[in-house]
């Protein structure tokens, strides 16, 4: 968990030292979304972008999860019983040699 938290504050003050000086880049909506509708014109003409953008780009972050993940390995209930069958009788064995 501390990992992520450092990933997450690592990006964030890369973002205000680099994005921000550089791009204008606005890291809270509501310092775009506001002054855009007061303004209007070319702000506002460039908003759709600012709101759309991150949903494209979580339904690629997904796609591309998809494509890389490990397939999940299902059992059925019946294997699964099984597994526990043998695994009984394991332990059984092992009591019997210790008595």
């Amino acid at each position: 968990m501390k990992r992520y938290i450092a990933e997450y504050v690592r990006t964030f003050v890369l973002i205000h030292l680099v994005g921000i000086p550089v791009t204008n880049t606005s890291v809270n909506p509501a310092r775009s979304i506001g002054p855009a509708l007061f303004v209007g014109g070319w702000a506002l003409g460039q908003l759709w972008l600012f709101l759309i953008a991150p949903l494209i780009g979580s339904v690629l972050a997904v796609g591309v999860y998809m494509m890389i993940r490990e397939p999940e390995v299902l059992i059925t209930p019946r294997q699964v019983e099984q597994a526990l069958e043998s695994q009984q009788a394991e332990r059984d064995r092992g009591r019997g040699r210790r008595e």
